[in-house]
C-alpha cells in the first residue's frame, strides 16, 4: 500500500462488463460485444442472412450464414458487455450489415455502418429497462425509423411494426466462446475503479440482482488487490448502475496494494461493502457525503506501516477505503509521528491526496476567515502541536504540506495545517493587555505551521470571567460566553473577540464585544433603554474607554388629562304642562263634582204619594233621583324628552403625541452622557421643532424634554 497511486476515485457503481438479463430464466453468461450470435424467432426458426442480401427467418437450424457478430454503432467491438438499450450493428457472415429499409423491409446487404442499418435492443416488455443482455435474453429489434423487426409466419423478415408482439420477440442465442475472458464492474464517476472477475464467478440471481464468488481482483490505475474468498452481492439500478454491494472477502498481506508507498501485515477480512459517505455517518470517519467508499467490517487485525509511522487496526473495526485518493480510515492506534511525540485514539484517517474533509464546528467571530480545511491526516486525539500555541483535545484534520526539503508532516517535516472540533487552550498575548491563556470548553481551532512559525483561529464557547482574565480592565465584566480570533506572526492581521456582559456608568453593554488587536482594543454594546436600544462602540485603554452610539427614538407622550364632553341624556317629566301640554280627565279628586238629576244617571225612585201620582195621571209614578258626579277638566300632561348634559371626566393616559429625536450617547469613566435634535409629532402626525428641548441625565436615567401643547414642559423617561 503506498501513498502515491494513481488518482481512483470511488463513488457509484455502473456495470461496465458482468450484466444480468431481462427475460431469461435460465441464463448462465453474458453476452459481450464482438460475440457471434443467433436471432431465434417465436416460430422456433432462426434469422439468416442470405448471400444475396435478402434477411429472412426461415431456418430451422444455425449455421454459418445464421450467425451475427454484435458490433458498437460505429462499428467497434469494445471489451465489454451488452445491455438493453444499447444500440448495435449486427454484422453478417458475408461481412455485410443487416438494415431497416425506409418501406419497411428488412436486408442484409450494407456494407457499412449508417442510421438505417442500426439496430436498438429492447426489453419488448419494459422498454425503459437497461439492465446487462445474458445468452438466452429475449428482445426486441428496433429501426432506426422507430419500427419493429418482425418474423412472419411465412419465413419473411421486415421491419415495419409499429409495437412489439409475439412475433417481434426474438431470443439472443450465443454462438460462440466468450471474447472477453475476465469482466470490469466499473464504479461509475470514481476514476477507473473496479471490480474484475472471470465468467464462472456470476451467478445471475433474477431481477436486478447477481452474485459474485471466488478471487475478485480490486483494480484502481492499473494496480490489482486481490479479494480472496470472496462472496458479495449487487444489484442494479437504471442504466446498470450497481447500487448495492455488499458480501464477504479477505485481501492477502502479499498482494499489490491500493494504498501504495505502506506495507501492511495481517489478513484483512470479514464483511464488505460500498455505501456513500452520507450512508457511514454512524462510524464517525470524516467523510464525504457524495463519495463512495469500499469498507470492511474487519474479523482479524492488520497493521500498516508508513514510512516512519505506523497504524495497526483490531479485529471488530471497520476499514474504510476511497480509490479517489487514496483513502484509508480505521479504528486503531499510530504511532512514531516526530512532530506530534506519540498518539493513541481510536479513530485515524490517511489521505494520500490531502481529501480527508472537516468542517469547523464553530465560526463565531470569523468573517472572512477559511476555517474549512482537506487533509492528510485525521485523528480523534488529545495532542499539543509544534509552533502553534494551542493544545487540543477531539476531532483534530492535519495537512501535510512539504517543505523547502521536500519533506511533509509523514516524514518528518516542519510545515502543515491543522482543524479541531472539540475542546482546546489558546494562549495569546500583545497589545496594552498581558498575555492570557483562553479555555475554549466547545470551539474550533485551525490554522498552519511553518518552519519560522505559524498562525491559528479559533471560536468557540468560554466560562472564565472577563475581568479575571485580564486584569487592570477599565470596567467590570462577566464570565464569556464566546469567544474568536486570529493569532498569527504577523502581528498586525491579530486580534481576539470575546463576548461577555459589561458595566459601564451603572448600564449594562448586553452581549458586548471586546475585540484586542495590534491597533489597540475596542468595545461593541448595546445600551438597553426603556424605549430604545443603541449600540456604542468606542476605544478601550488601560485606564479608561469612551464609547459613542447613535439610534432613533420615538417616545410617546402620555400624560392625565380632564376631558369635557356633551351627551344625550333622556329625562322624564311628569304632569309637567310646560314641557308637556295638557290632557282632558274626568275626576272628581282633580276637577270636584256637580249635582245633577238625571235617572239615566242617578236611577229613579216610585212616588209614594198618591196626588203625585195621580198628576200623571196615574201612568208613571216613578221620579229621577239627585246624585253627585265628577267633573271633566284640563290637567298637565307627563312625558320624556332628551337633553345634552355635561359630562366631565380624566383621561390617566392621554396621547399628546410624541418626541421623536436622534440621539447621541457618550460613555466614558465619566457616566452616560446624552444629546439629541428633537421634535415635537402631535397625533394627527403633524410635527415641529421641539421648544425648550433638551436630554437630561441624572439620577431619574435618560430623560426627553419639551413644551407639549395643552400640557406644558414635560419629560419623557428613555
Amino acid at each position: 500500500m503506498r501513498l502515491d497511486t494513481p488518482r481512483a476515485p470511488l463513488c457509484a457503481l455502473t456495470l461496465a462488463a458482468a450484466t444480468l438479463t431481462a427475460g431469461a430464466a435460465h441464463a448462465d453468461r453474458n453476452v459481450a460485444y464482438g460475440e457471434l450470435i443467433s436471432l431465434r424467432s417465436h416460430h422456433g426458426t432462426h434469422a439468416v442472412a442470405e448471400s444475396d442480401g435478402r434477411l429472412r427467418a426461415d431456418r430451422p437450424h444455425v449455421g454459418d450464414y445464421e450467425r451475427f457478430t454484435v458490433q458498437t454503432a460505429d462499428g467497434r467491438e469494445p471489451l465489454r458487455a451488452l445491455h438493453f438499450g444499447d444500440t448495435v450493428a449486427l454484422r453478417s457472415f458475408h461481412g455485410t450489415y443487416v438494415v431497416a429499409e425506409s418501406d419497411g423491409r428488412a436486408n442484409a446487404d450494407r456494407g457499412g455502418i449508417g442510421d438505417w442499418e442500426r439496430v436498438t435492443l429492447l426489453n419488448p416488455w419494459t422498454p425503459d429497462d437497461r439492465r446487462p443482455l445474458a445468452c438466452g435474453s429475449i428482445v426486441g429489434l428496433r429501426s432506426h425509423h422507430g419500427t419493429w423487426f418482425v418474423a412472419e409466419s411465412n419465413g419473411e423478415m421486415n421491419a415495419n411494426r409499429a409495437q412489439p408482439g409475439e412475433w417481434e420477440r426474438f431470443r439472443i442465442d450465443c454462438q460462440s466462446a466468450p471474447r472477453i475472458g475476465e469482466l470490469r464492474f466499473e464504479l461509475k464517476d470514481a476514476g477507473g475503479l473496479a471490480l474484475v472477475l472471470t465468467h464462472d464467478q456470476i451467478t445471475y440471481t433474477g431481477g436486478n440482482s447477481a452474485r459474485l464468488q471466488g478471487n475478485i481482483s480490486l483494480e484502481a490505475g492499473g494496480v490489482r488487490t486481490e479479494l480472496v474468498d470472496a462472496d458479495v452481492e449487487i444489484s442494479f439500478g437504471e442504466n446498470g448502475v450497481v447500487e448495492t454491494f455488499v458480501g464477504r472477502a479477505r485481501v492477502l498481506p502479499d498482494a499489490p496494494a491500493l494504498l501504495a508507498g505502506a506495507e501492511y501485515t495481517g489478513s484483512v477480512h470479514g464483511e464488505i461493502g460500498l455505501r456513500y459517505g452520507g450512508q457511514l455517518a454512524h462510524l464517525g470517519a470524516p467523510l464525504r457525503g457524495d463519495t463512495r467508499y469500499l469498507y470492511v467490517e474487519l474479523e482479524a487485525g492488520a497493521g500498516i506501516d508508513f514510512g516512519p509511522s505506523s497504524m495497526s487496526v483490531s479485529a471488530g473495526t471497520t476499514w474504510i477505503l476511497d480509490g479517489n485518493d487514496p483513502f484509508i480510515y480505521a479504528e486503531g492506534r499510530i504511532q512514531g509521528l516526530s512532530e506530534l511525540t506519540f498518539v493513541e485514539r481510536a479513530g485515524i484517517g490517511v489521505s494520500a491526496h490531502g481529501r480527508i474533509p472537516l468542517a469547523a464546528a464553530h465560526t463565531w467571530g470569523l468573517d472572512g476567515v477559511d476555517t474549512d480545511l482537506d487533509g492528510h491526516l485525521y485523528l480523534d486525539t488529545r495532542v499539543a502541536l509544534p509552533k502553534v500555541p494551542v493544545t487540543v483535545d477531539g476531532e483534530l484534520l492535519l495537512r501535510a504540506e512539504l517543505d523547502h526539503a521536500g519533506r511533509d508532516l509523514l516524514r518528518g517535516g516542519s510545515a502543515g495545517g491543522f482543524l479541531l472540533n472539540g475542546s482546546a487552550e489558546v494562549s495569546v498575548g500583545f497589545g496594552p493587555f498581558t498575555a492570557f491563556s483562553l479555555p475554549l470548553g466547545a470551539g474550533s481551532v485551525g490554522g498552519a505551521w511553518r518552519h519560522d512559525g505559524g498562525e491559528a483561529w479559533f471560536s468557540g464557547e468560554s466560562g472564565p470571567r472577563l475581568s479575571d482574565l485580564i486584569p487592570g480592565l477599565p470596567f467590570e465584566a462577566g464570565a464569556i460566553r464566546r469567544a474568536a480570533g486570529f493569532v498569527s506572526s504577523d502581528i498586525a492581521r491579530s486580534f481576539v473577540q470575546l463576548g461577555a456582559d459589561v458595566q459601564l456608568a451603572g448600564f449594562t453593554l448586553g452581549e458586548a464585544l471586546l475585540r484586542i488587536g495590534a491597533d489597540g482594543a475596542r468595545l461593541t454594546g448595546d445600551v438597553d433603554l426603556e424605549r430604545v436600544s443603541i449600540q456604542v462602540t468606542g476605544d478601550v485603554g488601560p485606564h479608561g474607554f469612551s464609547l459613542r452610539g447613535q439610534g432613533r427614538v420615538d417616545a410617546p407622550i402620555r400624560a392625565p388629562r380632564e376631558v369635557v364632553e356633551w351627551v344625550d341624556v333622556a329625562v322624564e317629566y311628569t304632569a309637567n304642562f310646560t314641557m308637556c301640554g295638557y290632557e282632558s280627565v274626568t275626576s272628581g279628586a282633580l276637577c270636584g263634582t256637580r249635582t245633577v238629576t238625571d235617572g239615566a244617571i242617578c236611577g229613579v225612585d216610585t212616588i209614594r204619594d198618591a196626588f203625585e201620582c195621580a198628576l200623571n195621571g196615574f201612568q208613571n209614578c216613578t221620579r229621577d233621583r239627585t246624585c253627585t258626579v265628577d267633573n271633566t277638566c284640563d290637567v298637565p300632561a307627563s312625558c320624556t324628552r332628551i337633553e345634552q348634559r355635561e359630562n366631565r371626566f380624566t383621561v390617566p393616559e392621554f396621547d399628546y403625541g410624541s418626541f421623536r429625536a436622534d440621539l447621541d450617547l457618550h460613555v466614558d469613566p465619566n457616566g452616560l452622557a446624552a444629546g439629541a435634535a428633537a421634535e415635537f409629532c402631535a397625533p394627527d402626525g403633524g410635527c415641529q421643532g421641539l421648544g425648550g428641548g433638551d436630554v437630561r441625565v441624572d439620577q431619574g436615567g435618560v430623560r426627553l424634554c419639551g413644551d407639549v401643547p395643552g400640557l406644558g414642559h414635560h419629560c419623557v423617561s428613555l
